[in-house]
């Protein structure tokens, strides 16, 4: 009995000697130990805990994932008694109206000498406040972003305004001429008009559509409006760098369209700012070999990177760019994964920088329509 207690003095010591909340389920569900980090996320304290169910505890707080509450069956903990290993899944523990916690949940099973699940063993780490510095440090990135093309729109819009005030000029110097001759300064002036309001839209274009709504759309048109949205930047501390279009039906996805704006927008910047003297930028689209996913590629002929910083491109934080956030490929990465699409990239110092993106393509409308009719036939 000594040596029992013994234990179970050692592992309490050791559960609390943990910054993460920790806690051991019997096969059952029911919660045999608990450190005090864990009395964060539930608001019981560890004495309470010990000997609680696990079903029990839904009852005390929420656990939610992308804003709806998980079921029981779902539960890291659930699954890991199932036998399944649960590796960092983000997870909100909501207490109540206003305590809020976001976390990263693991569990693994525990398993007896006959290697049966005889309990499961949970990791929760508090990530709030990391979470809310890479919000901010990726808003932060979204308007260095929207900067770089706003220079270069107010570059495009005075351009616009001059033309505008030299036909309005003209047609008030000529304003006893005819009607037809009149008429093509008119036409001047309202060509100037529309190209100031596509400037504008070219702007809410990028913006637009931030809600998380999810749409299937051509790609190829996705990355001819990023194309649009970086003409800009072209015009004034790019003139030196000669764009190629190699644009082909690259198919229809399924996404939402600011986000692949911002993953294409951030490549072509990047691509950009490689090429401080001037070179060439490739933007291609096409199917890939079995014509299954979309494929995009964004390619210079910049700088490059060097060999020993191109395992960290995808890093948080990591950038070369003294006014950096070093969230720009890895917010890029993240949306493309998130779609189930791939992104990697080739680069030589000195030689220059190619991005590939490719993305599955949605299902066809008349195979959906084909499918939909044969199960009510069913």
């Amino acid at each position: 009995m000594r040596g029992c207690e013994a234990s179970q003095i050692e592992l309490r010591t050791l559960l609390e000697s943990l910054p993460e909340a920790v806690c051991i389920v019997d096969s059952s569900g029911r919660i045999l130990e608990a450190n005090s980090p864990t009395e964060h996320f539930v608001a019981l304290k560890s004495e309470q805990l010990r000997g609680m169910k696990i079903s029990e505890l839904t009852k005390v707080v929420s656990i939610k994932e992308e804003g709806r509450a998980l079921k029981y069956a779902n539960l890291a903990v659930t699954r890991a008694l199932r036998g399944e290993s649960v590796r960092n899944e983000h997870r909100v523990f909501e207490i109540s109206d206003d305590d809020r916690i976001e976390a990263l949940v693991s569990a693994n099973p525990i398993r007896g000498q006959d290697d049966e699940i005889i309990g499961a063993l949970v990791v929760v780490r508090d990530v709030t406040e990391l979470n809310q510095l890479q919000r901010r440090l990726a808003d932060t990135e979204r308007h260095r972003a929207i900067g770089h093309m706003a220079a270069g729109l107010v570059h495009d819009f005075n351009n616009v305004l001059d033309t505008l005030e030299g036909a309005v000029t003209l047609m008030e110097m000529r304003e006893q001429a005819p009607m037809e001759q009149r008429r093509t300064y008119l036409e001047i002036a309202h060509t100037a008009i529309r190209r100031g309001a596509e400037i504008v839209a070219r702007l809410r274009q990028y913006l637009r559509n931030g809600s998380g709504e999810v749409t299937t759309m051509p790609l190829q048109q996705i990355v001819e409006e990023s194309l649009e949205l970086i003409q800009p930047m072209l015009h004034t501390g790019h003139q030196n760098v000669r764009v190629k279009r190699e644009l082909a039906d690259a198919g229809i996805v399924r996404a939402n369209a600011a986000d692949l704006r911002r993953v294409f927008l951030n490549l072509m910047i990047n691509a950009l700012q490689a090429m401080p003297q001037g070179g060439k930028l490739t933007v291609k689209t096409e199917r890939n070999g079995d014509g299954a996913r979309g494929r995009v590629i964004v390619a210079d002929t910049g700088v490059g990177i060097p060999k020993q910083q191109q395992k960290q491109v995808f890093f948080p934080y990591f950038t070369t760019k003294p006014t950096g956030t070093g969230l720009g490929l890895s917010g890029a990465q993240r949306i493309v994964l998130s779609y189930h699409g791939t992104i990697d990239f080739w680069s030589e110092p000195g030689k220059g920088t190619r991005f590939t993106v490719e993305l599955p393509l949605a299902p066809a409308r008349k195979e959906r329509q084909v499918t939909n009719l044969t199960r009510l036939a069913a």
